[in-house]
């Protein structure tokens, strides 16, 4: 997967955390173990220039793996000054982010493997493995050209398309 790079202002939310982000990644490794049906999770660190891409690595009982990238975030500064990279950022982002994914499962709402389906591990035409979000955007053109599937929605659309249109 590319990483994402991400910069963020004064009006992000997290923009001023003062967590580490070690503590942010042993809190969702953490919570990542204790979820129902997971076996392993570990990170993977790659250093790219002056950048470090973190990625975790998680296995489920059934097998499946999963590989959720973390963004590397910015945080904007004054006028004319470079975004200095602020990883604090990132991992309470992908903190609360997973935080709440893991709800669903823990309710029962969705199975782990569909909740955490974005980053299911999947074989890329190289055989190296990708998650399952990165395959969209080589589709993605072919979704949005195809047809709505759902009729209901088509007649909705149809509708609001006939209010906006000025009448006689």
């Amino acid at each position: 997967m590319t990483h994402r790079e991400i910069i963020v202002g004064d009006e992000f939310p997290y923009h001023r955390t003062d967590v580490p982000f070690d503590r942010s990644m042993a809190a969702i490794m953490g919570m990542l173990l204790a979820a129902r049906g997971v076996v392993k999770v570990a990170p993977l660190y790659e250093n790219v220039g002056e950048v470090q891409r973190i990625t975790l690595m998680v296995e489920t009982e059934q097998g499946a793996q999963f590989l959720i990238h973390f963004p590397t975030t910015y945080r904007r500064q004054r006028k004319g000054t470079p975004p200095k990279l602020d990883m604090r950022i990132a991992g309470r982002m992908m903190f609360f982010h997973i935080k709440d994914m893991l709800l669903m499962a823990e309710v029962a709402y969705l199975s782990f493997t569909q909740v955490f389906s974005p980053y299911l591990a999947l074989p890329d035409v190289d055989g190296r493995p990708k998650p399952l979000m990165d395959f969209l955007p080589d589709v993605e053109e072919k979704v949005q050209a195809s047809r709505p599937l759902i009729p209901y929605l088509n007649f909705e659309m149809q509708q609001l398309e006939d209010k906006r249109r000025p009448g006689p």
